[in-house]
């Protein structure tokens, strides 16, 4: 190690550093702002009711385009298009 410069390094000693304590703090706050984030996405994407005028399409009546369809299969003309 010594003999390359690189991996010599500098010639003061490393400052001693407790990693875990760093790394503990950076988890946490990294923790608490996805939880902060994950809350707003959360909160901004709340189901909203749709408007009391609307009607979805599986509660429609479809009567005409029923008839129109078994007029066309008892005719036989089942690749026409509708009108």
């Amino acid at each position: 190690w010594n003999k390359d410069s690189f991996l010599k390094g500098s010639s003061k000693p490393r400052k001693a550093e407790n990693f875990h304590k760093l790394y503990k703090a950076q988890h946490e706050m990294s923790t608490r702002q996805s939880t902060e984030a994950k809350r707003r996405i959360l909160s901004s994407n709340a189901k909203k009711s749709p408007p009391s005028s609307y009607v979805a399409p599986q509660d429609k009546r479809r009567d005409a385009l029923r008839w129109e369809v078994r007029v066309r299969m008892a005719n036989g003309q089942e690749n026409s298009a509708p009108h």
